[in-house]
């Protein structure tokens, strides 16, 4: 499992028989209820998060973000 923080929410990582799961939390209600409401296709598309992607994608780094992508992300 990797975790990563991200301002007020943290991302687990975690490889399964099937793939990968990405938990995202938060302790914060007002950010949990974003989460929730967001979901998985919204949090991917929100932030840095798909605007890093695409730059890896552009400069023909990586096709799919991992957990470096959010690591870099973090790092801003």
């Amino acid at each position: 499992m990797s975790s990563y923080k991200l301002g007020t929410v943290r991302l687990n990582l975690l490889e399964t028989s099937n793939g990968v799961e990405l938990r995202v939390t938060s302790e914060i209600p007002a950010v949990v209820s974003r989460i929730k409401g967001l979901g998985f296709f919204g949090l991917m598309a929100s932030q840095d998060n798909h605007r890093e992607h695409h730059f890896m994608m552009a400069k023909g780094i990586e096709r799919h973000c991992t957990g470096a992508c959010f690591a870099a992300s973090s790092n801003k």
